[in-house]
């Protein structure tokens, strides 16, 4: 939409961009057109895309600036399948993520052990109904991040009651 690209441009244009908050408007930006006004910002610490139409080209855009995010949230991204979080899992080896949300994704197990396995800092997780979470990766989560103090599961439906007995203490 002309909308969108009037939007791509203005944010392609504010490349020393620190916090961009994009959750919550809506798949109003095409996945070629996001990806188009993410890629040049490349010092990006803070990015929101939930509900955004993001798919695997938005991933390989913003890929260059993952390992410098702090926060990512890609709760509730309707174009997002379990293979791009698999490629997701490829590219986000990072050292600094404090904050990531993923809630309400179509993610399998696979590509949330994945993810664990790339992630070390986190304080913040939300992975608030992936139904898919087992209690194996989400005390992977919690072994490879000592830092973490916020922790959101509602509707991960394959937890039992033990786990929360289990992983709460080391919170």
């Amino acid at each position: 939409s002309l909308a969108g690209v009037e939007v791509h441009q203005a944010i392609a244009q504010c490349i020393h961009l620190q916090h961009l908050d994009l959750g919550r408007t809506g798949p109003f930006l095409p996945p070629p057109v996001l990806a188009a006004a993410l890629s040049p910002l490349q010092s990006l610490l803070f990015l929101n895309l939930a509900t955004t139409a993001v798919d695997s080209c938005c991933l390989d855009a913003i890929a260059p600036i993952l390992p410098r995010l702090e926060f990512l949230d890609l709760s509730d991204c309707p174009l997002l399948t379990a293979r791009d979080l698999q490629h997701l899992s490829d590219l986000l080896k990072s050292n600094v993520l404090r904050s990531l949300r993923l809630a309400n994704l179509r993610a399998d197990d696979l590509s949330l052990y994945r993810i664990s396995l790339q992630t070390h800092a986190l304080s913040s997780l939300d992975l608030s109904g992936v139904a898919a979470l087992t209690e194996s990766t989400l005390r992977l989560f919690c072994s490879r991040n000592p830092r973490l103090t916020s922790l959101h599961l509602m509707g991960c439906s394959l937890l039992s009651s033990h786990i929360f007995s289990e992983v709460l203490p080391s919170l």
